[in-house]
């Protein structure tokens, strides 16, 4: 839906939400994940919680995985502790680097390395066996990209991406996440197969044995407070952050000169774009039926609009969720602002030159973004490599072959 219960646009909520656990903010993270619960846009929550661990947590806790995957996205206590370890954890960069370094144009040194595969990781697809020694090497770069043309076109990839989980992992809760993440439909596949590939390269050295950390009483109690407010115009206590809407929003895609304040004026669109209606409709009929019935007008609005109506608010009130685009005219489609922006490259990686590969990467993909919606054509652009199929000849199998080393 386009609206949550307190007339922010879901988008921009999710946005908020991420931008703040990215931030280590955590009564701001809270209260946007109130929002999402109490517009029961449970989706949302674990859309915005799976990129979140992708972009900032990563290999560093993949326990986090494992909470939010098993966590039912209505169960608000374990969300308000998963919010708390996220914020509290240890954070790794290594799956955004891969997950750039995926969609570049990349060059491989050749150091001829050959080594013998356990039995049952032997087959003569030779694309396939590429990947695979990538894969049981540890080589997170290489196996990625390896895998792109692979996994619309090759149904034996899950296969013996399972083999090698057991031959690296005797801990099941590994198993247990490349499962559950195959599965999930909340984010685009390309992240879901990034990670499965990444958390197979690093195996069991990256299992920590996190248990969740529960709120103390100041933040449990203020988020009662916030519950006691529920529909009333005192509950959008906090703006929307500027500063997350670029790349992923679609107020982050307009211009200085636009301006979506107007939503705020059309009550029924306003009303039939949240996920409540329902709720509405079965309390008093459709919008049409009672909006021209004085007494169920009346308790409709006493109801949802305890503070007047949203085009009665003052500016400073509509600008909390509504206002002018974050671009100029003559911005173009930025990358590197969008990479520097969700990504903290002075947290830990698995890859050691990790800032030489991200500014090279950068540099290749420098004027190769057309839309501002930057994170949606990141995930286009493996759509593209993946319908190329496999392009690879045997020389850059070789070539490939020749850059995995033994550790």
């Amino acid at each position: 839906m386009i609206y949550t219960r307190h007339f922010y646009r879901v988008d921009e909520v999710k946005a908020a939400l991420q931008y703040e656990i990215h931030r280590k903010r955590l009564v701001e993270a809270f209260f946007w994940i109130t929002e999402l619960i109490d517009s029961y846009e449970f989706e949302a929550i674990e859309e915005v919680l799976l990129k979140s661990w992708f972009y900032d947590i990563g290999l560093a806790n993949i326990d986090i995985l494992y909470y939010i995957l098993l966590t039912p996205s209505n169960d608000s206590s374990v969300l308000y502790e998963i919010i708390n370890t996220m914020i509290n954890s240890k954070r790794d960069c290594t799956l955004p680097i891969v997950f750039l370094y995926g969609i570049s144009n990349n060059k491989y040194k050749n150091k001829n390395i050959v080594f013998t595969l356990p039995d049952d990781l032997i087959q003569d697809d030779i694309t396939l066996d590429t990947m695979i020694r990538a894969c049981y090497l540890g080589k997170y770069l290489e196996a990625w990209y390896l895998s792109i043309p692979l996994w619309d076109t090759n149904n034996k990839i899950q296969l013996y991406l399972e083999r090698i989980i057991k031959h690296k992992c005797k801990n099941p809760i590994f198993l247990t996440i490349i499962n559950f993440l195959k599965n999930i439909k909340t984010i685009n596949k390309w992240y879901i197969r990034c990670a499965i590939i990444t958390i197979i390269c690093c195996g069991e050295r990256i299992y920590s044995n996190t248990t969740l950390k529960n709120l103390d009483k100041e933040h449990s109690d203020t988020i009662h407070k916030w519950e006691l407010c529920l529909t009333k115009k005192v509950r959008r206590l906090l703006s929307i952050p500027a500063i997350c809407l670029y790349g992923i929003t679609y107020r982050g895609t307009t211009t200085y000169s636009d301006n979506n304040m107007n939503e705020l004026n059309n009550i029924e669109i306003l009303l039939t774009n949240q996920q409540i209606y329902e709720e509405i409709i079965d309390k008093f009929g459709t919008y049409e039926n009672f909006v021209d019935d004085a007494s169920e007008y009346e308790a409709f609005v006493d109801s949802y609009f305890p503070n007047d109506i949203p085009d009665e608010w003052s500016l400073k009130e509509k600008e909390k969720s509504h206002g002018i685009g974050v671009n100029q005219k003559s911005d173009t489609p930025s990358i590197r602002k969008y990479f520097n922006r969700w990504v903290e490259l002075k947290n830990n990686s698995m890859i050691w030159d990790k800032e030489t590969i991200v500014n090279n990467c950068l540099q290749m993909l420098q004027n190769e973004f057309e839309s501002f919606y930057i994170e949606k054509e990141i995930c286009e652009k493996y759509d593209l490599k993946s319908e190329k199929k496999n392009t690879f000849n045997m020389k850059s199998i070789q070539l490939i072959l020749s850059t995995l080393e033994i550790e």
